[in-house]
C-alpha cells in the first residue's frame, strides 16, 4: 500500500465496500449450514440490496473445501500428499503423478459440485476463472440472490463477491545493510550476492520493461542471466522472438489480465514500477535533484524479475497467485537451486480473518511452496489495530514504513518584493502538486488571476494570451481540475501556478486528471489570503521559489512514518500486526515511463517499505540457501534493530515496528531460526478453537491468556550456532520465566524454548523482551513481547448520581471495529445513591469501555456512551451520567368526527418497551373525568400507531383529552398527552344532526349546541418514564 508523498505522483485504487467476518469450516470438512457471502459493493449496490436482490450479475469468488495443490499434505488412502514440505522440496512439481493425480480429483470435485450448483440455480455456471494451485475454487457471473442460494449447497468453503483493494531505491539498500551482502564481508565463508539466482515476483500494476533498471545489461557490466534459459520467457512474453519481447534476461516474464487493462502487462500507473525497482532494480544513475545524478539501485539489483499487472480485482489477484506457484515450478524444472520471493504491497484497510481470504491463503500456498511473502502492512495509521488483510496473516511477512537517512527538502516559496517583505511571507509552507518538480525561480512577477480576469480566480476559464507571460500565476482551489487550471495558466503564458487551498486544513497533493508543463505548489488558505493582500498592496510583486535538496542527516533516520499501519490484531489473538521495519519514506525508484523516456520519482508508503524486505529476504536465500522462507523472516525479526522512534520522538512500539528495522549485516548471521508449517498455521484459526499464540514466530503476545500461561518456541541451530544466555525484559509487574535458560545449539540441532508468564492481571505496562545473549563472539538476538496487544486493569467512577429509581448499570468494553461486548460488571443503584465506579480486569480484547443504564446513559470523556482508549492501570474520573431519552415520544391527529366524538390516531414512539394506555375526558364545566377508553400493547414496533376513538361527548363543552402511556417496570409517575378541545356550535338543519365547522366564538347564543366535534390538533411531543 502506498500512502501520498508531498510533491509526488498518486494514483491508487480505492476500496469498494466494507467487509464481514465470515467463519470457516474444518480442513477437507463440508459446512453444516451455509457459509455467510461477503458482498463487497459500492453504495449504489447497497442501496439496490436493502431494496430487495436485484437481477444484476456481478463477478463472485467460491472456494471449495478440498485444499489446493500446494497445501494439501494428504489424508485421502488414494491420493497422495503434494504439499511442499512434506515432500521436503521447494516448488509444487507439476509434472509429477502425485500433482497430476490430484489436480484430476479437484477437477472432478469443481466439475461436480459445478453440476450440483446448476440444478439449484435452474442454469448452467460457467467459471472464469478456475484455481487449483494456490487457491482451490472458481469465479463466475450470478447475482447475489443466486450467491445466497450457492452458498447453502455442500462442499463450499467461502464465497465472496470480486472487489478491488487498495496500493498499499536509494539510500534504503545501504541503511538495512545490503551492501555488507554484496560484497561478503556479513558472511564468512561466502563471497557475497548481489541476488544472482533469485526470482521476485511483483504482483502490482504491471512494470516499465524500457526503464534501464531492469534491462538485461546493468549499467555496473553485469548480464543477467535466465534461469529459464536466454530468450525463454514467461506470461504475455512466452513464444516471443526475444529480439523483439518486451522481456528479457532480468525481466523474464510479464502478465496482463483481460479484466485489467485490456490485458497489458504495461506499467501507466508508477507503483509496480516502483515496487520492482526497489526489490531488485539494476543501478542507475538518475537526474533528479540538484546537479549531480544521484546513484539508485534494488535491495537485490541482480535478481530476475516477473511481473504480474493484476491490481487491482481480487479475482484477478487470486489468478496471478496461481501464476506465480505455476511459474516457479516451471523455473525450478530448468534450474532447481533457484529461490522465489514475491511482494505484495496491496491489501484492505479492514480486520478480517485471513483464514476467509482468497488472498490471504494464496499467501499460504506460496509460503508452503518456498516463497517468500512479503506484503505491505497498510498506510491507515497511526492508530492502534488498523493493520489489513493480508498483511496481519500471521503466515505473512508484514513490513511497516520507516525512514532512513536521505532528506528530500521541498522547494519553498517566498515574496521577495517589492522592498523589505514580512517574515510572515518567507518559506511558505507548500505542497507541489503532480507534473514536473520545481527547480526554483528567482524573483518571478506575482500576479492574482482575478486581476487579470476578474470572476476567474479559480482559472476554470481560458485566460487572454500572455495575461501571465513569464510570471507566478496565484489562483484559488475549487470548482474544476487542477490540470485544467494550471494549463489555462501555462497557456496564458505562466512558469508557475501558486494555488491557494479554498478550505482549512492540511494541505493536498495536486493530482493532475491531464497532464501538464508546469509546475505548481498548494499553500494555505491564510497564506494565500496574505499573498494576494501583498499583490493587491504592490506595484510590480515578486516571488522566489527555492531549490528542493537532498541532505543526510541520521538522526532523522529509523523513524516510524505516522501513515505506517498498525497493531494489534483482533481477529488474529498473537499477532503483533507488522512483523518488521524497512525504509518507505521517500523511496527513489522507477516509475511509469514509455519506450522514449525514463522517468524515476520519490514515493512514500509502506508499498516502497515492502520490497525491501522482499529484496533482503532474497538476499538472505542466496547466502543461506538451506533457510526456508519462514527461517528467514525469523532470522530478519531476532536480529532487527528494535530501538525506532515516532515521528515525534518518542518511542515505536511492537504494534508499529515488529521485532525492528531489518539489519542484513546481522540477519546472515544469526544462531538459531524457527519455522512454521502450514497446517499448523492452518489448525491455529480462531474461529475453529486455534491459538495463534502459540504458533512458533520470533514473537511473543498472551492474547487469550488469563492471569498466567505458558507458550513454546522451537528453535533450529543454523551453521553459526552458539551458545546464549537468556535474559528476559519484563513488563511492570508481569512475571516471565524462561527455560532453559542458557543453552547451547550447533547446525541442525533444535531447543525447546518454554516461556511461563505470571500475574498478568497485575501489568503495569505492556511490553519487554527476550534477549538471547552469545557468551561467546556470536551474535545477541532478541524477541518482542506484548502483553496480548491488550491493556491491563482500568477504573472509573461517577460522582452525585441522581438517581430517582433503582436503576441497573452495565459495563460493556468496545473492541476495535466499534462493537460493543458485555463485561460482566453489574452495579445495582438504590434510590439516592450518590455515587457508581467500576472497575474491569485485563480482557484479551481492544480495551475501551462504554457503559449505560436503564434509564440513563453514562458518558466517559464527552463520547456518549461510545467508549475511549484506556492505559494500563489508568483511573477514569471524568465520566458524566445524563438522562436517558425517556421511553415513549407522542403525536397525534385528527382522524375523523362523528356526532359525540371523533377518531384520533396517535403515533407512539416506543423505544422498545411495552406499555399500558387510558384515554379520559375531563370536561371543563362540571369537572368530571370519564374513562373513554383503555388497553394495552406488549409487542412493540419502535413506532406503534394507535386509532382511538372517543364517544359519548356532549356537544358544547370544553375537553381536554388526556392519554396516559405508562410501563410498570418504571419506577416514576406517568405524565399524560393533553389535548384541549372546545366544542364548536352546531348549525341547525344540517341534516342527520350533522355539524359544521364555523369558527364562531362558541359562547354566541344564537347557535345552539347540536352535536360535539373534538378539535384535536397536533399534540406537543411528551416524554414518559
Amino acid at each position: 500500500m502506498r500512502s501520498k508523498q508531498r510533491g509526488l505522483m498518486d494514483r491508487m485504487a480505492v476500496i469498494l465496500g466494507a467487509v464481514a467476518l465470515v467463519a470457516v469450516s474444518a480442513a477437507s470438512q463440508a459446512l453444516a449450514g451455509p457459509v455467510e457471502v461477503r458482498h463487497f459493493v459500492g453504495e449504489e449496490d447497497r442501496e439496490a440490496i436493502r431494496a430487495g436482490w436485484h437481477t444484476d450479475k456481478a463477478l463472485y469468488l467460491v472456494r471449495l473445501d478440498d485444499k489446493p495443490l500446494a497445501l494439501y499434505r494428504g489424508g485421502n488412502p488414494e491420493l497422495a500428499a503434494t504439499s511442499p514440505a512434506v515432500r521436503g522440496q521447494a516448488g509444487i512439481n507439476l509434472q509429477s503423478d502425485a500433482s497430476q493425480s490430484y489436480l484430476s480429483h479437484l477437477d472432478q470435485q469443481r466439475d461436480s459440485f459445478l453440476d450440483r450448483l446448476s440444478e439449484v440455480l435452474g442454469r448452467e455456471i460457467e467459471p472464469v476463472h478456475v484455481f487449483r494451485l494456490a487457491n482451490n475454487g472458481f469465479t463466475a457471473r450470478m447475482t447475489p440472490a443466486e450467491a445466497e442460494q450457492l452458498a447453502r449447497v455442500p462442499g463450499v468453503r467461502l464465497v465472496e463477491r470480486d472487489h478491488q483493494v487498495e496500493l498499499l531505491t536509494d539510500a534504503g539498500p545501504g541503511w538495512i545493510g545490503a551492501p555488507a551482502i554484496w560484497d561478503g564481508s556479513a558472511v564468512s565463508g561466502h563471497a557475497g550476492s548481489q541476488g544472482e539466482g533469485i526470482v521476485f515476483a511483483i504482483i502490482d500494476t504491471g512494470i516499465d520493461p524500457w526503464n534501464p533498471s531492469f534491462a538485461a545489461q546493468a549499467s555496473d557490466g553485469y548480464s543477467h542471466e535466465n534461469p529459464l534459459g536466454s530468450g525463454n520467457f514467461l506470461g504475455n512474453c512466452a513464444g516471443d522472438d526475444p529480439a523483439e519481447s518486451m522481456c528479457n534476461d532480468k525481466l523474464i516474464g510479464m502478465y496482463g489480465y483481460p479484466e485489467i487493462m485490456g490485458g497489458s502487462p504495461v506499467d501507466i500507473d508508477g507503483h509496480g514500477s516502483h515496487v520492482a525497482g526497489t526489490a531488485a532494480g539494476n543501478p542507475v544513475d538518475v537526474d533528479f535533484i540538484g546537479d549531480e545524478p544521484t546513484s539508485i539501485q534494488g535491495v537485490a539489483p541482480r535478481g530476475n524479475i516477473i511481473s504480474y499487472n493484476a491490481c487491482c480485482e481480487i479475482s484477478t489477484l487470486t489468478q496471478a497467485m496461481e501464476d506465480v506457484v505455476e511459474d516457479f515450478d516451471a523455473i525450478l524444472q530448468v534450474s532447481p537451486d533457484t529461490r522465489m520471493v514475491m511482494n505484495y504491497s496491496i491489501g484492505l484497510d479492514a480486520q478480517i480473518s485471513p483464514w476467509a481470504r482468497f488472498d490471504s491463503m494464496g499467501i499460504l500456498s506460496m509460503r508452503e511452496a518456498g516463497i517468500f511473502p512479503a506484503v505491505a502492512a497498510g498506510n491507515s495509521g497511526p492508530g492502534d489495530a488498523t493493520i489489513g488483510v493480508p498483511a496481519l496473516a500471521p503466515w505473512a511477512v508484514a513490513v511497516a514504513n520507516s525512514t532512513h537517512d536521505r532528506i528530500i527538502q521541498d522547494p519553498m516559496p517566498s515574496v521577495s518584493g517589492p522592498g523589505d517583505v514580512p517574515d510572515e511571507l518567507q518559506d511558505l509552507e507548500a505542497v507541489p502538486g503532480d507534473g514536473p518538480l520545481v527547480t526554483g525561480l528567482d524573483d518571478k512577477e506575482l500576479i492574482w488571476a482575478g486581476d487579470v480576469d476578474p470572476g476567474n480566480e479559480r482559472g476554470c476559464e481560458a485566460f487572454a494570451q500572455g495575461d501571465f507571460s513569464g510570471a507566478i500565476a496565484v489562483m484559488e482551489r475549487g470548482d474544476c481540475v487542477f490540470s485544467d487550471k494550471i494549463n489555462h495558466a501555462a497557456d496564458a503564458g505562466a512558469v508557475f501556478v501558486l494555488m491557494i487551498n479554498n478550505e482549512p486544513g492540511e494541505l493536498i497533493v495536486m493530482g493532475m486528471e491531464e497532464p501538464v508543463s508546469i509546475p505548481s505548489m498548494m499553500i494555505s488558505d491564510v497564506d494565500g489570503a496574505a499573498v494576494v493582500d501583498w499583490i493587491q498592496d504592490h506595484a510590480d510583486p515578486t516571488m522566489s521559489v527555492s531549490e528542493p535538496g537532498i541532505s543526510h542527516d541520521p538522526d532523522e533516520a529509523d523513524r516510524l512514518n505516522p501513515s505506517s499501519s498498525r497493531g494489534p490484531v483482533e481477529v488474529v489473538p498473537g499477532r503483533l500486526g507488522p512483523d518488521l521495519a524497512a525504509p518507505g519514506t521517500f523511496i527513489l525508484a522507477p516509475v511509469a515511463g514509455d519506450e522514449n523516456q525514463s522517468v524515476f520519482g520519490a514515493l512514500t508508503g509502506t508499498s516502497m517499505a515492502s520490497p525491501h524486505v522482499a529484496g533482503a529476504a532474497g538476499l538472505l536465500m542466496a547466502v543461506r540457501p538451506d533457510w526456508t522462507a519462514g527461517e528467514v523472516k525469523s532470522a530478519l525479526m531476532l536480529s532487527a534493530q528494535p530501538e525506532l522512534l515516532e515521528f515525534d520522538g518518542t518511542e515505536a512500539t511492537p504494534f508499529g515496528r515488529g521485532a525492528g528495522r531489518v539489519d542484513l549485516n546481522r540477519a546472515a548471521n544469526v544462531g538459531f531460526v524457527l519455522d512454521e508449517t502450514a497446517a499448523n498455521f492452518d489448525a491455529a484459526n480462531p474461529a475453529l478453537g486455534g491459538n495463534p499464540g502459540q504458533l512458533n514466530l520470533a514473537s511473543f503476545s498472551t492474547a487469550g491468556c488469563d492471569a498466567s500461561c505458558t507458550l513454546t518456541r522451537t528453535l533450529r541451530g543454523t551453521a553459526e550456532g552458539g551458545s546464549f544466555e537468556v535474559i528476559v525484559e519484563e513488563p511492570d509487574g508481569v512475571t516471565i520465566d524462561v527455560e532453559p535458560s542458557s543453552f547451547s545449539i550447533a547446525e541442525g540441532e533444535t531447543v525447546e524454548l518454554t516461556v511461563t508468564f505470571s500475574d498478568l492481571d497485575q501489568a503495569e505496562s505492556t511490553e519487554g523482551r527476550i534477549h538471547f545473549v552469545s557468551d561467546n563472539d556470536g551474535l545477541d538476538l532478541q524477541m518482542p513481547v506484548v502483553l496480548g496487544g491488550f491493556l491491563a486493569q482500568v477504573s472509573g467512577s461517577v460522582q452525585d448520581i441522581p438517581s430517582d429509581r433503582p436503576t441497573t448499570v452495565v459495563i460493556f468494553r468496545e473492541d476495535a471495529d466499534g462493537d460493543l461486548e458485555e463485561a460482566g460488571v453489574q452495579q445495582f443503584i438504590g434510590p439516592g445513591t450518590a455515587q457508581f465506579s467500576f472497575s474491569l480486569s485485563p480482557e484479551p480484547f481492544y480495551p475501551a469501555v462504554a457503559a449505560f443504564a436503564d434509564g440513563y446513559d453514562i458518558a466517559i470523556n464527552d463520547n456518549n456512551g461510545q467508549g475511549f482508549d484506556l492505559e494500563p492501570g489508568e483511573e477514569v474520573s471524568d465520566v458524566s451520567l445524563s438522562l436517558v431519552p425517556m421511553p415513549f415520544e407522542i403525536e397525534a391527529e385528527l382522524e375523523s368526527t362523528t356526532a359525540g366524538g371523533g377518531v384520533i390516531n396517535y403515533e407512539i414512539t416506543t423505544n422498545g418497551w411495552a406499555f399500558t394506555y387510558e384515554l379520559h375526558a375531563v370536561d371543563h364545566d362540571s369537572g368530571d373525568r370519564s374513562l373513554v377508553t383503555s388497553g394495552s400493547v406488549t409487542d412493540v414496533a419502535a413506532t406503534e400507531l394507535l386509532e382511538l376513538e372517543a364517544t359519548g361527548l356532549l356537544c358544547s363543552r370544553d375537553y381536554t383529552l388526556e392519554l396516559t402511556v405508562s410501563n410498570s417496570e418504571v419506577d416514576a409517575a406517568p405524565d399524560q398527552n393533553e389535548i384541549s378541545l372546545t366544542t364548536e356550535r352546531c348549525v341547525p338543519g344540517s341534516g342527520g344532526g350533522g355539524c359544521s365547522m364555523s369558527g364562531a366564538d362558541r359562547s354566541d347564543p344564537l347557535l345552539p349546541a347540536l352535536l360535539l366535534l373534538a378539535l384535536i390538533g397536533l399534540a406537543g411531543r411528551r416524554r414518559f418514564g
